[in-house]
């Protein structure tokens, strides 16, 4: 989701992607640095907000309603933690945290939403890092530049929080609605 985000930047004229930051043995050194805390984080935050308090609301208050709140939530929490979220990273947390939800939804599992996490989270601190205010990768494989206005470019929030990221979401919602994974294709049989 990422990639096709900065393709759609780089089509636009808004990203560059600059030359290699790293290469041969430090450049699989820091990959494999990133890869493992990325995972980190999406294990973290997908058993907290997906497992934990998506599984602990859906008994009370249906799935979709939980996935709303926990949703809003994750959404929320990336603001609280960083101030150099905008209203836009508000909204463009809510709704990973929302396709989370449908990836759970769908699949049964966590496991395809702590690897989606975690690869979203990578591309965007490894592969294409742009010099952000909020933060500058150390260790990242590109030297990526942004140069546009914040609804074409994500702004200090990241290429998710522009109007390609939106575009994409929407991609993304419709694709996960629609492929059937075993716990879907399970669930339509059921209902046969």
């Amino acid at each position: 989701m990422v990639t096709g985000m900065v393709l759609l930047q780089r089509a636009e004229g808004v990203f560059h992607f600059g030359t290699l930051a790293l290469s041969g043995g430090e450049a699989l050194k820091m990959g494999s640095l990133w890869a493992a805390g990325n995972l980190c984080v999406g294990f973290f935050e997908e058993i907290t907000y997906r497992g934990y308090f998506q599984s602990t609301l859906t008994s009370g208050m249906g799935f979709w309603r939980a996935a709303v709140l926990t949703s809003l939530l994750f959404g929320m929490t990336h603001i609280a933690t960083d101030s150099f979220y905008s209203w836009t990273g508000v909204v463009s947390a809510t709704l990973f945290g929302f396709a989370y939800c449908l990836i759970l939804w769908r699949t049964g599992s966590l496991w395809m939403a702590i690897g989606f996490h975690a690869a979203t989270d990578f591309a965007e601190t490894f592969l294409f890092a742009p010099p952000e205010p909020k933060f500058q990768t150390v260790g990242h494989l590109l030297n990526c530049t942004l140069s546009g206005p914040a609804w074409l470019t994500g702004g200090s929030v990241g290429p998710e929080a522009s109007l390609n990221g939106l575009i994409l979401f929407v991609v993304v919602f419709v694709l996960l609605w629609r492929v059937r994974f075993g716990r879907a294709r399970a669930l339509d049989t059921a209902q046969r």
